[in-house]
């Protein structure tokens, strides 16, 4: 798997791109705002500077094809309005997780729908995936119920971390 050049993906609405330096402010909202992460265990910045370094570990990731992270942004607007990415890749990178964020601004639209369709193409049509999962909280209604309109389907697994808060859903790419 080669993510050089960066894949830029481009939807009706949106534009996924590769996350820069000028995404800092809109990133530090993402990762600071307790509704958007009260079902994820990550560790939130405590200040802006941590968002730059973060930046540029994310971005290092693309580079060594450890994961692919993408900016969500509208067309018309420039401007990160929210995160997509793949990343947990199996052994024969044939399974990867799939993870998502969008301001709340912006939540309701259908950008989510769309920027999830727009990966799950590319996971399986150019890198080749069999299967793309994703790792959702049992109450996070929102994410459950884009999963489920994405053709996502919920496995009888259980999350390692988290088996009582988290619910493994999973998309086979079609034959």
């Amino acid at each position: 798997m080669m993510f050089t050049p960066f894949p830029l993906l481009q939807t009706e609405r949106l534009c996924l791109r590769q996350l820069s330096r000028k995404d800092a402010i809109p990133l530090f909202q993402i990762r600071t705002d307790d509704e958007l992460n009260k079902y994820l265990p990550n560790a939130r910045p405590k200040s802006m500077d941590e968002i730059l370094p973060l930046i540029k570990k994310l971005n290092d990731g693309v580079s060594e094809n450890t994961w692919i992270y993408w900016a969500i942004e509208l067309l018309e607007e420039k401007g990160l309005i929210g995160t997509i990415c793949l990343w947990n890749f199996s052994e024969g990178n044939k399974h990867a997780e799939i993870g998502y964020a969008l301001l709340k601004p912006f939540q309701g639209m259908g950008y989510m729908h769309e920027a999830l369709n727009a990966v799950i193409e590319y996971g399986f049509e150019v890198m080749n995936l069999d299967v793309i999962e994703s790792f959702t909280h049992r109450f996070n209604s929102a994410s459950l119920r884009l999963l489920q309109q994405n053709h996502f389907q919920l496995t009888n697994r259980t999350s390692v971390d988290r088996p009582d808060e988290e619910l493994v859903f999973e998309r086979r790419k079609l034959i």
